[in-house]
């Protein structure tokens, strides 16, 4: 009991000085910053969902770019050994 009689002024200094600080939040600022994060990600990322299907819309489009290519190649490989035949 003598240790707590001697500490407890410590203690409630302790506590005074980190709620002036302000390391602990209140309910209405943990609310605020809550809206506040929400706004931040919708207005910077994308939902996963929408990632996949543009992740997907760009693979095929890619698949589609090198079949053209190769496309383009054998008929360009074509013409030089036409060309060469002559």
């Amino acid at each position: 009991m003598e240790h707590i009689i001697i500490f407890a002024p410590c203690a409630v200094f302790v506590i005074t000085l980190l709620i002036q600080l302000g390391i602990f939040a209140r309910t209405s600022e943990l609310a605020s910053l809550k809206a506040e994060l929400i706004k931040y990600v919708s207005e910077q990322y994308i939902s996963k969902n929408d990632y996949w299907d543009n992740h997907k819309s760009l693979k095929e489009d890619l698949s589609q770019m090198r079949q053209d290519i190769a496309d383009v190649k054998n008929l360009l490989i074509n013409i030089v050994t036409k060309g060469n035949e002559k």
